[in-house]
């Protein structure tokens, strides 16, 4: 690029040296302009060099999943295996893990699912020989790949949780996961990090078209997706989250107290979530755009917590009324100053997102309540009454500063509801984390279930529900509100890609007006048989098989089902998958306070 630098002289030298200032200024932000182009560009080709094929080094190792006789086959491979070597796991396949698999090479780790039909590879926790579950699926010091692939944290029985996914432990590390999906870990909190941690400096992580769902334990701030290891916060190079959705989870998106290299939020869906999604007082370079924000922190909060520093606030800043907003940050101190921002170049630009509390959760944080706590002599108990207070988008001194301070930017940020299709999990995740909030702050303590996304995947509370991991997911977070739907920062939808926006704003063009059933098809059958029905809502369904004497048959349908048309087969098989003999057979639905029963006729 060449500049060239017109210095006019006018009537006297104080005119020249104006426009000499202001001349200058400009081409000084060009530059700013092109060379923040030149990296994001740069992180573009990095990001498609290390996902594509070719990007892979090393050779290929096809993985078998596991079995009774070879339960641990990704351990053993990755034992097994040179430096460098990319692990490929089969579609479908379950792979039990029963310790941290460590990998201190140069060249990293590459763990990818292959390519084709199917469901993504699952990575499952096992217990070791003394019952205890693995702290970490991985520990790494080298560039680290995780593409296609599921991880469930969730023990089997319900005997715990994996803290974390991932831990890196080299400087300057680069992290790739794409096209993964991530839920039923606890985290291991402000020691021990999130589902992706570090406990070095000079991080670059890359997380993209990936999904974190129920993230969460018994502590009310343990399980979110970025936070050190060491300390809590991680020194960013670069933090890419693109294209990705995390809900139903209790802790924060990103943990950053320090100034990062660059960070750029894009394309995100953000739902149900305990807490503030992020913790970045010392926030700088980053870009937050094109995202939709859904009842974020929940749980909501109170002075005492603010001044505590729940949320990353300073408690002089508390002090003065400046209570925690969804995009919150301080200004810069001192401590800062070796990183290069000032408050003048801190560069953080908030732009074409939308974000959403219902009247439920804006109810519920606006409370007040009685606690119960024990008293001071440990005798016996007191109470208070607790003021809560709502979560505002910015608080007064942040949206100050973005007034003061031209090199932060809020535009084209709005407050609508997206009009999601698919409410009836959402609401009731929603509600059981209400609960769990509730439970916390009427004693300052939790006793209550809190494994609410896991439970409400299987309508209700039982270990199966708890061991399996449904893929694909059973949220949709389609929406229908046209303004929403055109609110990016090139005129298109906002959020995660995946979702979609309807086409219209009127959901009764998308979605049945009643429950049905309809008849069999075919009727009579050999061998087999298809039911279908129809729900004008998301809603926990049973479709049962009765023999005319009212005997239970089979059970075809038992679970969570979204709003839409619905097929399922019956092969004439009862429980136990033998055969029944030929006969008349009802068939039930039942949703809700809705039941219907056909009649259908299986002749052998």
């Amino acid at each position: 690029m060449f500049l060239c630098l017109l210095v006019v002289v006018g009537k006297n030298w104080r005119e020249s040296l104006i426009l000499e200032k202001a001349l200058i200024s400009r081409f000084v932000n060009i530059i700013k302009e092109e060379l923040e182009v030149m990296k994001k560009t740069l992180f573009v080709f990095m990001f498609l060099a290390l996902t594509s094929p070719s990007g892979l080094a090393g050779d290929t190792t096809d993985v078998a999943a596991s079995t009774t006789a070879d339960p641990f086959t990704l351990n053993a491979a990755h034992a097994a295996g040179a430096a460098g070597t990319v692990y490929r796991l089969a579609r479908d396949g379950q792979y039990l893990v029963n310790a941290t698999i460590i990998d201190s090479s140069a060249s990293g780790l590459h763990v990818v699912g292959a390519a084709g039909t199917g469901n993504l590879p699952i990575i499952q926790p096992a217990p070791a020989a003394d019952g205890s579950l693995p702290n970490t699926y991985f520990k790494t010091t080298g560039t680290t790949v995780l593409k296609d692939l599921a991880f469930n944290g969730n023990g089997p029985g319900k005997i715990g949780r994996v803290g974390n996914m991932f831990e890196g432990n080299g400087k300057d590390q680069r992290v790739v996961v794409d096209g993964c999906v991530v839920e039923g870990f606890s985290g291991r909190g402000w020691g021990g990090g999130e589902m992706l941690a570090s406990t070095s400096s000079g991080m670059r992580f890359h997380i993209t078209n990936s999904i974190f769902r129920g993230l969460n334990s018994g502590n009310i701030f343990n399980g979110g997706v970025l936070r050190g290891a060491a300390g809590g916060g991680m020194s960013y190079d670069t933090l890419i989250v693109q294209n990705s959705s995390y809900f139903g989870s209790a802790s924060y998106l990103w943990v950053g107290p320090n100034p990062s290299g660059y960070a750029l939020f894009d394309h995100n869906t953000v739902a149900n979530i305990m807490a503030n999604p992020f913790f970045t007082p010392g926030m700088a370079n980053t870009t937050i755009t094109n995202n939709i924000f859904y009842n974020t922190q929940i749980y909501g909060q109170n002075l005492d917590e603010n001044k505590g520093g729940w949320f990353g606030e300073d408690s002089a800043r508390v002090a003065g009324g400046s209570y925690h907003g969804t995009i919150s940050f301080d200004t810069l101190s001192s401590a800062w100053n070796d990183s290069g921002y000032t408050e003048a170049n801190r560069n953080i630009t908030v732009s074409n997102n939308v974000y959403y509390d219902d009247a439920t959760v804006t109810a519920f944080r606006t409370r007040s309540l009685t606690v119960t706590v024990s008293n001071a002599a440990g005798d016996g108990d007191s109470t208070y009454t607790d003021q809560r207070l709502d979560v505002p988008w910015m608080n007064a001194e942040v949206t100050a500063m973005f007034a003061a301070n031209s090199s932060l930017t809020a535009a084209n940020n709005q407050n609508v509801d997206p009009g999601f299709i698919h409410t009836y999990r959402l609401n009731r995740v929603r509600d059981e984390m209400i609960a769990h909030s509730t439970d916390f702050q009427e004693d300052r303590a939790t006793s209550g279930a809190w494994d609410w996304l896991s439970d409400a995947d299987g309508g209700g509370n039982n270990a199966a529900a708890y061991d399996n991991m449904t893929l694909p997911v059973l949220e949709d977070f389609s929406y229908t509100n046209a303004t929403v739907a055109t609110a990016s920062s090139t005129g298109g939808p906002v959020g995660d890609p995946r979702w979609g926006a309807a086409a219209v704003d009127d959901s009764k063009g998308i979605l049945p007006e009643a429950i049905t059933l309809d008849q069999n098809y075919p009727n009579p059958f050999n061998p087999s048989t298809e039911i279908t029905y129809s729900l004008n809502s998301d809603s926990h369904v049973t479709l049962t098989v009765y023999n005319m004497v009212g005997q239970k048959v089979n059970v075809l349908e038992n679970n969570i089902q979204t709003a839409g048309s619905h097929t399922v087969q019956w092969n004439g098989t009862d429980l136990s998958g033998r055969p029944v003999s030929s006969g008349v057979y009802l068939y039930t639905l039942e949703s809700g306070n809705f039941t219907m029963t056909k009649k259908m006729i299986l002749m052998r």
